[in-house]
């Protein structure tokens, strides 16, 4: 994380969600090493004369926003594009498990949290499976480590799920369709 001043911040994030604002606004979901955190992008939905290119999921960018007093929705600045992660969008199963990995880091990290570890496994699982297939031991590997890192170490997924709003219920319903799309 570098600062900049005061009120503005850079990081790089990974884009998760991206819903529609206004008429040409979006409200942009990242994951970082910052944390979870929500980006207004005004004008990123104009056609023309936008300031920003287009951006889709799993996109992992160079961002650098506004942070506001009291609000917890920044104001993106400007970003640059990493990664676009097509690899992600390969195959139904690969594009799951990104699904996954990071709804599970979502899901169990609270909003503005620094979460530097929950991170870099993520950037570093998101890599390998561009590159190889997914598979039951990748996804049992990256909740060991995800338990790790929330101090669970040796513990069940079932205990870092528990954490997740609901219960962890859409967690698991991921995890199913996950599994079996690979035939399992």
């Amino acid at each position: 994380m570098k600062k900049e001043s005061n009120h503005i911040l850079s990081t790089t994030g990974i884009a998760f969600r991206k819903y529609p604002y206004s008429e040409s606004s979006s409200i942009l979901y990242w994951i970082s090493s910052l944390g979870c955190i929500k980006t207004l992008a005004k004008g990123a939905r104009k056609t023309g004369k936008s300031s920003f290119a287009p951006i889709d999921l799993f996109y992992e960018c160079e961002l650098t926003f506004y942070v506001p007093k009291i609000s917890d929705l920044y104001l993106l600045k400007e970003y640059q594009i990493i990664d676009p992660m097509l690899g992600l969008r390969k195959d139904w199963a690969t594009f799951l498990c990104s699904t996954y990995f990071i709804e599970l880091v979502v899901q169990t990290a609270e909003e503005r949290t620094p979460i530097p570890e929950c991170y870099t496994l993520l950037q570093k699982a998101l890599a390998f499976i561009q590159k190889k297939p997914v598979s039951l031991k990748v996804i049992d590997r990256y909740e060991e480590r995800l338990l790790s890192i929330h101090g669970l170490e040796g513990g069940k997924i079932e205990q870092l799920m528990g954490q997740a709003s609901g219960g962890g219920k859409k967690l698991w319903e991921t995890r199913k369709r996950l599994v079996d799309s690979l035939g399992l």
